[in-house]
């Protein structure tokens, strides 16, 4: 896993950059007996990414979009931690 890989905002520009935090997460899905669940007794970690935004809100939307676009068979189960 090691270094966080970076997510870059579509949305960016010099002047929103002012207002940019960095939001840091790291996916995770869970398993019940061997099937993907909702919730479950374990758990498989995805990357860990970040991303410099405006709020937090963008941030986890981006992260979502991200987690879906690169496993698209966790998509419905990604979870953010």
């Amino acid at each position: 896993m090691g270094q966080p890989k970076e997510i870059k905002d579509p949305k960016d520009n010099w002047i929103r950059s002012f207002f940019s935090k960095t939001y840091y997460a790291q996916g995770f899905v869970y398993f019940e007996d061997g099937k993907l669940s909702y919730c479950g007794d374990t758990i498989m970690w995805l990357d860990k990414v970040f991303v410099r935004t405006t709020s937090q809100k963008r941030a986890d939307k981006l992260m979502f979009e991200y987690f879906h676009k690169e496993n698209p068979h966790y998509a419905p189960y990604v979870q953010l931690f």
